[in-house]
């Protein structure tokens, strides 16, 4: 087993250099260089402290093979930070412990929505309906959901994890799996409520769009949002009124949930 190749791919994803891995888990440099060339042996602790470091689970230095693919849609912007990186390492790690529970409890099949929207119109009212067709769905009255949180996590069967990201630009991220037979979802601790739960409706809509398209499968995407259709989607769960054609994803006073 290559540890040492391992460790070296781990920190490369996040855009460490040797030193500051080494500063991060107490090591000097030189032991870092030796450990990836494979001269010398990772004590259990220091593997662990690696592990912690890099976001990773132990068990992925102690394997060859890699896990499932698996689709993302993260923040606006087109490059990832470290932070986000570390975001979204942290959400496959929960996301596995949540598959297994599914597995555990015998459930099978897409997060609990409904597909139903037509074609035709305007990505706006596209979006729109496919909120409306959310509520039928799920037997909701005419009122905006208050807690959106316990929606998708009650009706969706979608766990809203919170962690905080020091980085201004990330607000959220879905993650799913390449069958679309599951989802979670995570949101900057960091954020204001009204943006937390622009972040969970814009993220919903990104799951509604991709499993209308099928197209779960896809790679981390770090993008802008401006002239994308799914982006515009998702950003279009959240509105006031039919007049409100454009929304930019920043003035969110008395804007409704779905």
């Amino acid at each position: 087993m290559d540890i040492g190749r391992k460790v070296r791919q781990a920190r490369l994803a996040l855009g460490y250099d040797q030193q500051e891995l080494a500063r991060a888990v107490g090591l000097n440099r030189e032991a870092i260089v030796n450990i990836e060339g494979g001269k010398r042996r990772l004590k259990a602790e220091e593997l662990w402290a690696i592990a912690r470091v890099l976001e990773r689970p132990v068990v992925y230095f102690l394997q060859e093979e890699e896990g499932p693919r698996l689709a993302v849609v993260a923040r606006r912007g087109d490059t990832a930070t470290r932070e986000a990186k570390r975001a979204e390492l942290w959400l496959r790690r929960h996301f596995s412990e949540y598959q297994q529970v599914l597995h555990l409890l015998g459930y099978t099949g897409r997060p609990a929505v409904s597909l139903d929207w037509p074609d035709e119109s305007t990505v706006i009212r596209q979006a729109r309906a496919a909120a409306g067709e959310q509520r039928k769905c799920h037997g909701l009255e005419a009122e905006p959901v208050v807690n959106l949180r316990d929606y998708l996590e009650r009706y969706v069967r979608i766990p809203v994890f919170g962690q905080t990201v020091e980085d201004t630009d990330f607000c959220g991220m879905l993650l799913m799996a390449e069958n679309g037979a599951a989802a979670v979802m995570l949101v900057n601790q960091k954020l204001l409520a009204s943006r937390a739960n622009f972040t969970m409706a814009h993220e919903y809509g990104h799951l509604l769009w991709k499993l209308r398209q099928g197209k779960s499968g896809d790679d981390v995407c770090y993008r802008e949002a401006s002239d994308h259709n799914e982006e515009m989607f998702a950003n279009c769960l959240l509105y006031t009124s039919d007049a409100a054609d454009e929304l930019d994803g920043v003035d969110l006073g008395g804007r409704r949930i779905i």
